[in-house]
């Protein structure tokens, strides 16, 4: 007899779903997982059991039992969790709070997520003379430091040499920074000039991206981001190793702030010309 076995995926969306019902992390999380995966199991093993004893009977053979104990008492089991889980759902919204907690001196990551802001007319141009002259971050400091792809910049820099993978989301337009996405891929090659990490825009791994977003689109950027964070997960990075840095982008980007995802901001003082950088961790308490 087969046993079903749930995916690598659907474990951890069930491990999601128990962190927010149970209000934490660890070991009781990760056992209410494993029982309601086992009475899953168990569940799809009597019904297969059940259908296969039809098709015997509809051929003329004869069942000798309908209801043996072990299926009666794995739906029960299976139902019972289900009762559990309507339950703990009823009640997760009366119980449990979102908890923002924040890391001003966090731990480097691989893989960044970046929402990319377009620059005036004259400050692309005076950029794009300059960009391949530059000798680092901080010849751009230096030279360009009060233009806001100085944050964008100052969140890769922060990130090295752990940092391997980048994605950037522009936004849509004729004056948006989807036409300018070339532009600053001279200025960070010219920064980081062999460092070994790899730069993509959301529109060279998903055509629908293409022409930018409109940054207010909530929907589409949810999406966007979401799209974006998979494929850094396709590229073997783990949940811990995935920072979104929504400096660049407008407020509706903050729908990027979900249980599990890590966001990043990173704010500089014009008067002193020091950048620093914040993540936040969104956690549910009761």
């Amino acid at each position: 007899m087969s046993r079903a076995r749930a995916p690598g995926a659907a474990q951890e969306r069930a491990h999601r779903v128990f962190q927010q019902l149970l209000g934490g992390h660890g070991v009781v999380t990760t056992l209410a997982v494993i029982a309601v995966l086992a009475g899953l199991g168990w569940f799809t093993d009597a019904a297969f059991e059940w259908i296969t004893d039809l098709g015997h009977w509809l051929e003329g053979d004869s069942v000798k039992h309908w209801l043996p104990a072990h299926r009666l008492i794995a739906v029960g089991i299976f139902v019972l969790e289900l009762v559990v889980l309507w339950g703990l759902a009823s009640g997760a919204r009366r119980r449990y709070r979102p908890r923002v907690g924040s890391e001003t001196s966090p731990a480097q990551v691989k893989g960044l997520i970046l929402f990319l802001s377009n620059l005036t007319p004259a400050q692309a141009e005076g950029l794009d003379t300059l960009a391949d002259g530059l000798a680092d971050i901080a010849d751009f400091r230096a030279r360009q430091g009060d233009i806001n792809w100085r944050m964008p910049l100052e969140a890769i820099a922060y990130h090295h040499p752990r940092r391997r993978e980048v994605i950037i989301i522009t936004s849509e337009g004729p004056g948006g920074s989807n036409q300018q996405s070339a532009l600053f891929r001279r200025v960070v090659s010219a920064c980081f000039a062999g460092a070994p990490f790899r730069l993509r825009t959301i529109g060279g791994l998903d055509s629908r991206y293409g022409a930018g977003l409109d940054f207010e689109d909530v929907d589409r950027v949810s999406q966007a981001t979401d799209d974006a964070y998979e494929s850094l997960r396709s590229a073997g990075l783990a949940n811990a190793d995935i920072l979104i840095d929504v400096t660049g982008g407008q407020k509706p980007n903050a729908v990027a702030l979900a249980e599990g995802r890590r966001i990043q901001y990173v704010a500089c003082d014009r008067g002193t010309g020091q950048c620093h950088v914040c993540v936040y961790d969104v956690s549910y308490d009761r």
